[in-house]
């Protein structure tokens, strides 16, 4: 089967690179239309070219992430099948996670309808969650026999157990944007909570919320804080490797409520013990105790509660770490996103 993969983002964001490895592994034949450019413009221009010059080609036409304006495109000029990896919404993004839209202004509404069309043009649709799942459903009004959940998972060839040095002091590790979905600042706030105790916060990343952040930290006038600038990815896992706990999202949003992040199939997939907020899209693949110490989201008290517990009890942080790591083989491996996605190609 010939299948044409072409995607909004590189090739190398995570889900689209972990969505090839998964066609690869089942031994498809992938004929890639994607680009490197870091100018979002350029890269969908030179994607389309490609797509244009190799449409005929292909059975089945897979857009990945962030393919949503690419679909009404594609969908223009072929009558093949069209799987769509819509993963998030970015109406929901924009207006609501991220604020950059305001509710019911033209933009947003182009915004929606473009999702829309997308949703309605693909023959099949793939999510992360079965929270997001239902959001599509009522939101954009999609059948829900169309949509079909594929995990997030994580690159094994990075990010797996591994022995390696570990930090001086106890070390809890946090990276990504800077977003209210990822409620860094209730990490600051419990690492002022937990400033007398002998405990290192590694903070990787930027964003939106970094100005406010580091206001707020300064005014803690605390040291139990390093903020590093976003980083490689093997540095990333690197770091992971080192900690003594890794940390999931904490925020307040609905989006909160839907996703399970890269990083935490990350954590997992590393063997290292995992704090993240109890959710209902998390609870979809965590049980608390076994594999996962959930706290209350937007709570730097519950936060910085579970963090200490886990530093103090050496037995439930091993137990956590490791059925964490069989949760992942079981439920978000290679070989499970693979089958997932092949029953969906050869329906």
């Amino acid at each position: 089967m010939n299948i044409l993969f072409i995607c909004g983002r590189e090739p190398s964001y995570a889900r689209n690179r972990i969505l090839l490895n998964s066609l690869k592994y089942n031994k498809y034949n992938i004929i890639k239309c994607t680009s490197s450019s870091k100018n979002t413009i350029k890269r969908s221009i030179e994607v389309l070219l490609k797509f244009l010059k190799n449409k005929n080609k292909a059975d089945i036409i897979f857009v990945g992430f962030l393919g949503h304006h690419l679909v009404p495109i594609i969908k223009f000029f072929t009558k093949k099948p069209i799987i769509f990896d819509a993963f998030i919404s970015i109406y929901d993004t924009l207006i609501y996670d991220r604020k950059k839209l305001k509710k019911n202004s033209l933009a947003s509404k182009l915004v929606y309808s473009l999702e829309k069309k997308a949703c309605d043009y693909s023959n099949k649709i793939i999510l992360d969650t079965n929270q997001h799942i239902s959001y599509f459903v009522k939101t954009f009004k999609i059948n829900k026999k169309k949509l079909y959940k594929i995990p997030v998972g994580a690159e094994e060839d990075i990010f797996y157990p591994r022995k390696g040095g570990k930090n001086k002091k106890f070390t809890v590790f946090f990276y990504g944007y800077f977003l209210n979905l990822h409620g860094i600042h209730y990490i600051i706030k419990a690492a002022n909570i937990l400033k007398k105790e002998n405990i290192q916060f590694i903070i990787t990343g930027k964003g939106q919320t970094y100005k406010k952040c580091i206001k707020l930290y300064k005014s803690f006038k605390i040291k139990n804080i390093i903020f590093k600038k976003e980083t490689s990815i093997k540095e990333i896992s690197n770091n992971i490797a080192k900690c003594d706990i890794g940390l999931g999202i904490f925020g307040k949003t609905n989006k909160t409520r839907r996703v399970i992040p890269n990083k935490v199939y990350q954590i997992l997939a590393m063997k290292k013990p995992l704090i993240t907020a109890k959710t209902p899209a998390s609870k979809e693949l965590l049980t608390n105790h076994k594999d996962v110490l959930f706290c209350k989201p937007k709570n730097s008290e519950d936060l910085a509660k579970k963090i200490l517990e886990l530093k103090n009890n050496k037995s439930l942080s091993k137990k956590i770490a490791e059925n964490g790591y069989k949760t992942f083989k079981k439920q978000s491996s290679l070989p499970i996103i693979s089958k997932i996605l092949k029953k969906i190609i050869e329906n």
